[in-house]
């Protein structure tokens, strides 16, 4: 390789490296996190600044930027605070934690690695660990039906000794759904 080549690929990574590590703004770093194809920079860029930008992010929660998509945004936001295991984000996430990544048939039928990735609130809260569990565990009456399957996916996966109890309950509804669907069905097979 000529001298002057290597130069020239000095320069460029020099470059490139420079313009990676300079400061981005607020409104940069939605669409960044809104953004499928940039969120992984953008949540290393966050970790490698959290202190500063967290703060930021939690005030996403409640008033998100207006410019980045709703729905892209959360996901990247429940990506990052997963990241940082930050505990402050624990209501935002319970209050999301049904949100899907895509829409992916099926999910339920995937391994647990697929749901941790696909279900990106609840794979935050599992990565943040027993301190998510209570919360999770707390807000289970008032979430819709649709979520309660999440939120106990959740909890399981923490392996929180305190959710014992609430692990035991739960075994136990799904034991009397589960009988009294079999009873209907049982019925409607006797009427035929």
């Amino acid at each position: 390789m000529s001298v002057l080549k290597l130069l020239c690929l000095v320069f460029l990574s020099t470059t490139l490296a420079a313009l990676h590590a300079q400061p981005f703004s607020a409104h940069e770093l939605a669409g960044l996190l809104a953004d499928r194809t940039n969120r992984k920079e953008a949540i290393a860029r966050i970790i490698s600044a959290s202190s500063r930008w967290t703060p930021v992010l939690l005030s996403w929660t409640k008033n998100p930027p207006p410019t980045a998509d709703r729905h892209e945004l959360f996901v990247g936001l429940a990506d990052a605070f997963g990241q940082l295991r930050t505990i402050e984000a624990i209501p935002f996430l319970v209050e999301n934690i049904g949100i899907q990544r895509r829409n992916r048939p099926n999910l339920w039928l995937k391994t647990i690695d697929v749901l941790m990735e696909g279900l990106p609130a609840a794979g935050a809260l599992v990565r943040i660990g027993p301190e998510a569990s209570k919360a999770i565990v707390d807000r289970y009456p008032t979430l819709p039906a649709d979520e309660r399957l999440v939120a106990l996916f959740a909890v399981a996966n923490i392996g929180d000794p305190r959710a014992r109890s609430f692990l035991a309950a739960e075994l136990g509804r799904a034991t009397l759904e589960r009988r009294w669907a079999q009873e209907g069905l049982r019925r409607l097979d006797d009427q035929k």
